[in-house]
């Protein structure tokens, strides 16, 4: 059985950087997250261009899933914004904090990515209403939000 000082000489003798850890997790929070925003937000305007002529009368509800798609990319954004200034702090990082910060960094960005997938399949306008897609919506933002509260704690705020 080794000790937690023995795994973390193993590390880095691997070569195991904390401080490129704590990057990529950034990267990944914002490149999955605003991946995802992208595609749920390319469905969201084909739903409104769909719809429009349907939902004249309320002029803002076409828009509405583009509007709540948006929100994905901020997810990441946060969580990008907290691992950056991680790596600005003068503590002094172990290859157990950079894993931990970057598996916060895939936590947000797969789990963004997953809701804003989720939202493909949604928006076929002759079966689904516009309440039921706007409940889906918020359900799979749900699910990004499960994501960001868990990369928060992952990060150690």
């Amino acid at each position: 059985m080794t000790s937690t000082s023995g795994a973390t000489e193993a590390a880095a003798a691997l070569g195991t950087d904390p401080y490129l850890l704590t990057g990529l997790g950034a990267t990944f929070a914002v490149f999955l997250s605003g991946f995802g925003a992208a595609i749920a937000s390319h469905e969201g305007g084909i739903y409104a261009i769909n719809n429009y002529n349907k939902l004249r009368s309320k002029w803002i509800a076409p828009f509405v899933p583009t509007i709540i798609s948006g929100v994905l990319a901020i997810y990441g954004l946060i969580i990008g914004v907290i691992l950056v200034r991680k790596l600005d702090d003068d503590v002094i990082m172990t290859t157990q904090d950079g894993y931990r910060q970057f598996s916060s960094g895939l936590c947000v960005g797969l789990t963004t990515f997953a809701s804003g997938y989720g939202g493909m399949h949604n928006y076929e306008t002759d079966r689904i209403v516009f309440i039921n897609t706007i409940l889906n919506m918020i359900f799979l933002e749900a699910i990004g939000l499960y994501g960001l509260i868990m990369a928060l704690f992952l990060a150690k705020l």
